[in-house]
């Protein structure tokens, strides 16, 4: 029996101007298309529609693509195809991979590739459906036949004459008619191709400006420009690159301009802190203060300024694994019972003693000589006399504290130990004072800070183990 379609053609409505330029190709050359946009009527059901155009053709094509890839609707259509047995052929007009149903159903069937310019690939479509349907090939358009006069019995001269001015009528108005055809014909082939172009132009514009919206650094756009070096977005990819090298110059030459800087402040660090002299064999600095008092270049325990040295509990001599009230040698087992330096009865017995004697101070015990632990008004006034200024030596956080003299020392960020683990080693300092806190025996004053604040007069629990900075008092 033979069916009202040769063709029904399966698409995705985004493809429909593909779709347009496929049905009236294939329907020049004499195939009878179904298309949906066309030959389901206003008011009829949709899905009944398609049904009967899959019954009433042949073979089904199907314009494959991304959008293809996306719809649901073509999934049945495909399936009611499969169980009449049609013939599938699978046109592909991008390069992507089948999944879902479509997968399933054209995985395994012959297709055509016929992506990026579908348009130059309508002939081979044609010539594959019509072997599919065992038609014979139809390669240009046909004329119909001119019409021939038929022959005439020998009239009279009148009827000879009347007879020649119709003849040569015809014969003029059969080749205008002839050139008149030949000017159509080359109108429409004109006129499609012009369709064609303009399809393939704004296909190939799509692509361009997808390609260009994925892009995220400059290696995509470098990928862009590889593959469209004339696209639409080929001067913003361009300048894109340019300013990514733009701004990588400025960011490498401003990084080598600040290690510069750095490099010449840690020299000029280094040099202002050069020792004034030696103590009982541990370098001073002079930083010019008021009262004389004479500064360590190290901690006690470190071979170089930046090193962060040993840590102490306050009142004792010794480094020790455990930092806590248990382990305090001035107490017995909490701050509630101290043994020594003691303000308050609510401690312990009362000794009054606010200042470390000599043989519980750790700088004197370690070093020997003149070295003592600053006094709290010893920390103060080099907090007031001296420039502060938070940075890196050898790779290590602190402050160069800077006399009026243009002599400096460089106190390590070192952090504290709490039980037995060392914390805000890099970024906090504590060093140790002296003098017991004023208002409660079981805290002594300290010096702490941080990158962004230095407090000359804070207080900490005694038991904490913090550095110690000697200094050599005014004489």
């Amino acid at each position: 029996m033979e069916m009202k379609y040769d063709v029904f053609i399966s698409y995705s409505s985004k493809d429909q101007k593909v779709v347009e330029g496929i049905c009236g190709y294939l329907e020049r050359y004499g195939l009878r298309c179904f298309v949906a946009y066309r030959d389901i009527p206003k008011g009829k059901v949709w899905a009944a529609a398609i049904a009967d155009g899959i019954d009433d053709s042949a073979m089904m094509v199907v314009v494959f693509s991304q959008n293809f890839n996306r719809s649901e609707q073509v999934d049945r259509e495909m399936e009611l195809a499969a169980e009449d047995n049609k013939t599938i052929l699978t046109y592909r007009i991008s390069d992507d991979h089948f999944s879902g149903a479509k997968k399933y159903y054209l995985k395994n069937l012959n297709w055509i590739d016929a992506f990026p310019n579908p348009q130059e690939h309508f002939g081979t479509l044609y010539t594959n459906v019509c072997q599919l349907l065992g038609k014979t090939l139809n390669n240009q358009l046909q004329s119909a036949p001119e019409p021939q006069p038929e022959a005439q019995p020998k009239p009279l001269l009148w009827l000879w004459i009347l007879l020649g001015s119709l003849i040569f009528g015809g014969v003029v108005f059969g080749v205008k008619s002839g050139i008149e055809r030949k000017r159509e014909r080359e109108r429409i082939v004109a006129e499609q191709q012009k369709e064609q172009q303009r399809i393939a132009a704004e296909q190939q514009a799509a692509a361009d400006n997808a390609f260009f919206r994925d892009c995220k650094d400059v290696t995509d756009y470098r990928s862009y420009l590889n593959r469209y070096p004339e696209g639409l977005n080929a001067e913003l990819a361009k300048n894109k690159i340019d300013k990514h090298v733009a701004d990588s110059t400025a960011k490498a030459q401003e990084t080598e301009r600040q290690r510069q800087i750095a490099a010449e402040n840690e020299r000029k660090a280094k040099e202002s802190c050069k020792p004034s002299g030696t103590i009982n064999g541990h370098e001073y600095v002079d930083l010019g203060l008021p009262s004389g008092t004479l500064w360590a270049t190290c901690n006690v325990g470190a071979s170089r300024p930046e090193d962060y040295g040993n840590y102490y509990a306050w009142g004792e001599t010794a480094t020790k694994s455990t930092y806590s009230w248990s382990a305090y040698k001035w107490c017995n087992g909490s701050c509630d019972n101290l043994t020594k330096y003691r303000i308050s009865s609510s401690e312990g017995a009362v000794d009054n003693r606010t200042t470390l004697e000599l043989t519980d101070n750790a700088a004197r015990a370690n070093w020997g000589g003149d070295w003592c632990m600053p006094t709290t008004e010893e920390w103060r006034e080099l907090y007031d006399r001296c420039t502060w200024t938070w940075t890196t030596q050898c790779g290590r956080k602190g402050y160069h504290v800077t006399g009026s003299n243009g002599k400096s020392i460089f106190l390590p960020a070192a952090g504290l130990c709490d039980g037995t683990y060392l914390y805000e080693a890099g970024s906090r300092g504590l060093y140790w004072s002296s003098s017991l806190y004023s208002s409660d025996s079981s805290f002594a004053y300290d010096v702490s800070f941080n990158s962004g604040d230095v407090n000359p007069r804070d207080s900490s629990s005694r038991y904490y183990g913090f550095s110690v900075r000697p200094v050599r008092a005014a004489r």
